[in-house]
């Protein structure tokens, strides 16, 4: 391990197998077998195959396959609850993982308890948890549940658990196997903002099925299929080799009467894409900065009783306070869909509407004409900082303010539609495209 950065992974032909027979039990087949002359034989499977790769120090590593891939078995490696079969890995740094909804806790035990025995597994002593513990049981939100054993929590409380003591470990790497998918909008939310200012120092590996939140968490990974690596290199190229293969399973062919022209879906190019947002109170998370000069007091929708639509001009209003002159200040607020997915977002500088010293309290108000959103559940953000558009310090940010939702619809084929005006007229040209046949096609 000598010479290698703490941090690092490197991951050399690795294999897994696991010995099965042609049906039945194996151990039954194993302590019967040869006793009775059974003739069933007993065959190798891989759950991984040959699998090379590396991680940087600090990089963000996705892991992307469908179920059966070896995604799992190959995080389990990596954590070193599972041996190979073969090849060879070299995990750099103090690692903590969070493989499956439970893992490492007694069940029987008090969630307090398990917060201790869980912490001790990672080189936490007891006074180290002490001072951590209230922090610890704040992010969690188990509340009293905290005195009660963990198996009367439900799955969620269990993950909530589970991820608080991960958040408070002080690791070079962070093994992440999806686990955080289990719990509500506001506590994912959390998840993956912790998981973002985790990436800027830290080591992450996610295995996930979720190519939103592999895109906004990770700058490169593999994609697995049947247990060896079909494409390595950036996320949006491992994510477009997988929808690539998804596209191929589903294909429909004309010639087999697959596809009936008569029940082709009629779809909707009006001018006007209408759907209905639902607005609710948030949880108002606040996030304070040292030496903050401003707070922001307030920021809601104004032009709604409950709901807006997408083709609505949607008015926001935000209450400022700064206790100290602020030169360039700048507020901006952001949209956010449930995989941690930014989804809208601008950047106002206040210089250009507050014309004095930029001290005391100020009400601002925003408008702008809503896009047609996926359906899905999304939460509103905000802050304001100091300095340019592109290098600036915040003072004081406020998340999950607001949580819009607007209901699946058939036609959600895009994360925003916008209206389309449509013409068409015959055109003459010499020139002709390639066939279909010939032009380049991404396959994993």
């Amino acid at each position: 391990m000598q010479g290698q950065k703490s941090g690092s992974i490197i991951v050399e032909g690795l294999t897994k197998s696991y010995q099965v027979t042609d049906g039945g039990s194996n151990l039954f087949f194993n302590i019967f077998g040869k006793i009775f002359g059974s003739d069933r034989r007993l065959n190798k499977t891989a759950a991984l195959d040959n699998v090379s790769f590396k991680v940087g120090t600090g990089e963000a590593f996705g892991i992307l396959g469908n179920n059966g891939s070896g995604k799992s078995t190959l995080l389990q490696i990596l954590a070193g609850t599972l041996s190979p079969s073969g090849g060879s890995f070299k995990v750099n740094g103090k690692t903590a993982a969070l493989l499956e909804l439970g893992s490492g806790f007694n069940p029987e035990f008090s969630g307090r308890e398990n917060i201790y025995i869980n912490a001790a597994l990672y080189g936490m002593d007891a006074q180290q948890v002490k001072e951590k513990f209230d922090s610890i049981v704040a992010f969690s939100e188990v509340g009293k549940a905290i005195e009660q054993p963990v198996r009367t929590y439900s799955s969620g409380m269990q993950m909530r658990l589970a991820f608080a003591v991960i958040a408070h470990l002080d690791m070079d790497i962070l093994l992440i196997d999806e686990a955080f998918a289990v719990g509500d909008f506001f506590f994912m939310q959390k998840c993956l903002r912790f998981l973002q200012e985790f990436c800027q120092k830290g080591t992450l590996i996610l295995v996930t099925h979720d190519l939103a939140s592999l895109q906004s968490l990770c700058t490169n990974g593999i994609l697995l299929d049947r247990g060896r690596i079909v494409s390595s290199g950036p996320v949006k190229q491992v994510c477009e080799h997988y929808i690539s293969g998804l596209r191929s399973d589903m294909t429909y062919s004309v010639e087999s009467g697959d596809f009936n022209e008569n029940e082709r879906p009629e779809f909707s190019f009006e001018p006007i894409i209408r759907r209905v947002v639902k607005v609710e109170k948030g949880e108002w998370r606040e996030e304070a900065f040292p030496d903050s000069k401003g707070r922001i007091l307030e920021f809601k929708t104004l032009n709604c009783s409950g709901q807006i639509t997408t083709d609505q001009n949607v008015e926001l209003a935000a209450i400022l306070d700064f206790d100290d002159h602020i030169g360039c200040p700048l507020f901006g607020f952001h949209l956010v869909n449930d995989k941690g997915v930014l989804m809208l977002c601008e950047i106002i500088q206040l210089k250009e509407y507050i014309t004095n010293s930029c001290k005391g309290a100020f009400e601002i108000r925003l408008n702008f004409e809503l896009p047609a959103l996926k359906g899905g559940l999304y939460s509103l953000h905000c802050g304001i900082a100091e300095g340019t558009i592109t290098k600036h310090r915040f003072h004081h940010m406020v998340h999950d303010i607001e949580l819009w939702e607007i209901s699946p619809d058939s036609l959600d084929f895009a994360q925003v539609r916008v209206s389309v005006g449509v013409s068409a007229t015959e055109a003459t040209t010499s020139r002709r495209q390639k066939p279909l046949s010939a032009r380049t096609k991404l396959v994993p």
